[in-house]
């Protein structure tokens, strides 16, 4: 022959001694020497070697073709075999012919050339796919008292508890597609499986659906981890069915932005009626006259004492008076109180002109700041005393 094949199925399995061996003969390979690797596990194959091959991935057969070759086969093999079982063998093939052919030849071994759906499904482990359905039902619907027996049940039939989070998974995104109405690819599941998960996710949301997925990805990892898997796996379920008790959180939102608004609105409401009163309540003068209209109603005396002053400015909230007569200094702050508990808000009071009272208290407070020790003496009590 012109070309030596060599194939290696599996390649990955190869031992370190065996890889470095075989990196020999393919640093300088013979010209008339093929090499064909075959993995499903590339990450697993050195570095070394890699750098030295061509690369070809290869796409999972469609199960549709791989139908129709199985048919074929069992046909020139004359064994009888009806579409449900076909079907499930292409499902646990996952697009590998060659594993579709292997479980091919292991279903014509034990049904003795009839193959049916019962005894495949029973090679096949599928009736687990029963347990699982029953154990999302559970987790689904919140039945917490279910979960201590169904851990018992894992551990009597052997069952792994990571395989049994990996079918769980499964059994959620089929779930999920199907309360989309996607189409499934690959479906695992028989029709009547899947007409019984129907039942059970009818009155579930999608959202519930999705955030099972992202604990039992986690799960994952807390129960492989975990000292004890049995232990790590019944607190996984318990945590599921408490989580499915919480309301979804798009209803949580919408309902806090609900109560936001109704807070807002009645916020508003409150404040609107408080400004109304407040309105209602308070008669802000315009103008001066109407000042002096209040304090004639309010108090009279300091009524008089206003009509003795000059009006220079007025604003609401500050006025500018002026005297030709004496007053007394106490007067501005008589008119700020009165003015405040009419109004209900600060005025500042400015009086311009001859205040003798409030002149002489200045001085007298000079003359003591810079005489300490002075003492001052009434000079018209002196005059008085004097004559």
């Amino acid at each position: 022959a012109k070309f030596k094949i060599f194939i290696i199925d599996e390649v990955h399995m190869l031992s370190k001694q065996a890889f470095n061996g075989l990196l020999k003969i393919l640093e300088e390979p013979p010209e008339h020497v093929v090499f064909i690797f075959a993995t499903t596990e590339i990450e697993k194959i050195p570095v070394t070697v890699l750098s030295r091959c061509q690369k070809f991935n290869l796409k999972r057969i469609d199960n549709d073709v791989m139908s129709e070759y199985l048919k074929k086969v069992t046909k020139e093999e004359n064994v009888v075999i009806n579409d449900e079982s076909v079907q499930l063998i292409c499902n646990a093939s996952e697009g590998s012919m060659r594993d579709a052919l292997s479980v091919l030849d292991q279903a014509i071994s034990l049904c003795e050339g009839n193959i049916s759906e019962e005894k495949l499904s029973e090679m096949l482990n599928l009736n687990n796919i029963n347990f699982i359905i029953d154990l999302f039902e559970n987790l689904i619907l919140s039945h917490v008292e279910q979960i201590p027996e169904k851990i018992n049940e894992i551990y009597q039939n052997g069952f792994e508890s990571m395989s049994v989070i990996r079918d769980l998974s499964k059994i959620t995104h089929i779930a999920s597609l199907m309360k989309l109405n996607i189409p499934i690819q690959n479906d695992i599941l028989s029709a009547k499986q899947k007409e019984i998960l129907e039942k059970y996710i009818v009155n579930t949301d999608i959202s519930s659906l999705v955030h099972m997925w992202q604990m039992l990805l986690k799960g994952y990892n807390d129960v492989k981890n975990s000292f004890n898997q049995n232990l790590a796996l019944e607190m996984l379920f318990i945590k599921l069915c408490y989580s499915n008790q919480l309301p979804p959180i798009d209803s949580l939102i919408s309902d806090l932005k609900a109560s936001a608004q109704k807070d807002s609105k009645k916020i508003q409401s409150i404040t609107s009626a408080q400004t109304e009163d407040l309105t209602e309540s308070v008669n802000i003068p315009e103008t001066f006259d109407e000042i002096k209209s209040m304090l004639i109603d309010n108090d009279i005396r300091l009524a008089d004492e206003i009509d003795k002053l000059d009006l220079i400015e007025y604003k609401i909230g500050h006025i500018e008076l002026t005297s030709n007569e004496d007053f007394d200094s106490q007067l501005i702050n008589n008119i700020q109180s009165a003015l405040r508990n009419m109004t209900k808000m600060d005025w500042t009071i400015n009086i311009s002109g001859s205040n003798p009272k409030q002149e002489n208290q200045i001085t007298i407070n000079s003359i003591k700041e810079h005489f300490p020790d002075a003492e001052v003496v009434n000079e018209d009590d002196n005059i008085q005393n004097g004559g």
